[in-house]
């Protein structure tokens, strides 16, 4: 089986365990039970919150022994309060429905709850765990039927998410996928939401705020260490106040060839934007198996230049080295973006990445760097403090001016052509900010910027 092949096959295996105290925890041998039994868990935790995984079949309102019908879990259902309506439907109408959903398939016969659609990856809820389907199968062993919960139109919050899942790609063993989730608040009352403290499994998780006002957003970041190759799959649980949905599942999947490792995981470089100043070059190491192939490189949203050296090969294993190298005209600043290298492997191409920041310091250095008018007292002068611009490669170069664009504050010529003299008002107390701007002949560094805070003294 090809590799691609395997991929698209380990795809639909559930690795995330939607009933366990571990929402990343891996299940693939998970004991299964009859389908309609888990079917029925699975909606009810995502729109309840999470029911006793011990309960028995007639616990959950089930009559008689398995195999149990669609006819069955609505019966069940309505035991447990909640109403689902039976409905002959298109695929493109459970994917529009926006709610969990009992889908019938066939081809063997089989039930199992759809959670939502992102690209060609629907969550599904499978026989206990959280897990990927390649929609066209799914869409293929669709009967045209299945169960909708008919959820009361309340008010108060409402869960929205418009993505959840991300697709990582083809990552290298080492590598760490971060990234971010938005989720609104669709409803009219605030929603309160609640991440795992500690998951695990590699996975860290941040959420920006627990109380999201009507209308307003929280951004949940899910970041995920890859520690072995072949197919990933990670789930995180955010349980919510929504009255229509306890439990919204993220998840993060990505996959890594077998042999393949990158390092280091992230790449960080500082450097001066001036010859002979700090080191410019940062290096990244990628490792494979014979059938790997490291075709090119390429930087991405970063100002630097990537360079791909020729293999070496020890004891049946392969070596490159890139040399990553900020540009000479990079302006100083801190840039985010990657090295996507295109990997090879057994002839299927696909890109890796690794993330990179580049921190470019500036040769101008203004001294003092900040003006800070601390104390002074209203309607009293505020004192004239100086400042002045060097580089720090001994570079000459001159000062053209000095200027702001804030009416609380005063600039002149100082002593000296490249010194100048700095004050602010003292009419109205309080504290304010601004800054000066210091325009150079360099081409990199036309304008400095020198910050300037002030706390005016009511008398």
């Amino acid at each position: 089986m090809g590799y691609t092949r395997a991929r698209r096959a380990a795809r639909a295996i559930g690795v995330a365990l939607l009933l366990g105290v571990c929402p990343g925890q891996t299940c693939v041998s998970a004991p299964r039970e009859d389908c309609a039994v888990s079917a029925l868990t699975a909606l009810l935790t995502i729109l309840r919150g999470v029911p006793d995984p011990s309960r028995a079949p007639q616990a959950l309102g089930f009559v008689g022994q398995p195999p149990y019908s669609l006819l069955d879990i609505k019966h069940a259902a309505a035991d447990q309060g909640l109403e689902l309506e039976g409905r002959e439907c298109t695929w493109d109408e459970v994917v529009a429905s926006r709610v969990p959903v009992v889908l019938a398939l066939r081809d063997p016969d089989h039930f199992l709850v759809f959670l939502n659609q992102d690209g060609r990856s629907p969550q599904i809820a499978d026989g206990g765990a959280l897990a990927l389907a390649q929609v066209g199968s799914l869409r293929a062993r669709f009967r045209g039927v299945a169960l909708f919960p008919v959820l009361p139109e309340v008010g108060g919050p409402q869960t929205a998410v418009e993505e959840a899942h991300y697709d990582g790609g083809m990552v290298g063993v080492g590598q760490r996928i971060v990234h971010s989730f938005v989720l609104r608040n669709a409803g009219t009352r605030p929603l309160t939401l609640a991440v795992p403290p500690a998951p695990c499994c590699g996975l860290v998780v941040a959420l920006d705020r627990e109380e999201v006002p009507a209308g307003e957003t929280a951004t949940v970041v899910v970041g995920v260490e890859v520690t072995s190759p072949g197919p990933l799959l990670r789930a995180v649980r955010v349980t919510t106040n929504d009255a229509r949905r306890r439990c919204v599942y993220l998840t993060v999947s990505a996959h890594t060839p077998p042999g393949v490792r990158m390092l280091p995981e992230r790449l960080a470089l500082v450097c001066d934007n001036f010859p002979g100043g700090r080191d410019r070059q940062a290096v990244l190491t990628v490792t494979g198996t014979p059938d790997v192939e490291v075709l090119g490189v390429a930087m991405r949203d970063v100002p630097a230049i990537a360079s791909l050296g020729s293999p070496t090969e020890t004891e049946g294993t392969r070596q490159w080295e890139i040399a990553v190298t900020a540009a000479n005209d990079a302006p100083p600043g801190q840039y985010r973006g990657a090295a996507v290298v295109d990997v090879a492997v057994a002839g299927e191409m696909a890109p890796m990445e690794v993330p990179m920041v580049l921190d470019v310091r500036p040769n101008v250095v203004v001294r003092p760097a900040a003006l800070v008018f601390a104390l002074v007292v209203q309607g009293a002068p505020a004192p004239w403090k100086g400042i002045h611009a060097v580089t720090r490669s001994g570079e000459t170069f001159h000062v053209l001016e000095a200027t702001t664009s804030d009416p609380r504050i005063q600039v002149r010529q100082g002593t000296a052509p490249d010194r100048y003299e700095v004050t602010v008002s003292t009419e109205a107390a309080g504290i304010f900010e601004g800054e000066v701007l210091m325009s150079t002949d360099l081409p990199l560094e036309r304008t400095v910027r020198v910050p300037v805070y002030a706390h005016v003294m009511a008398r």
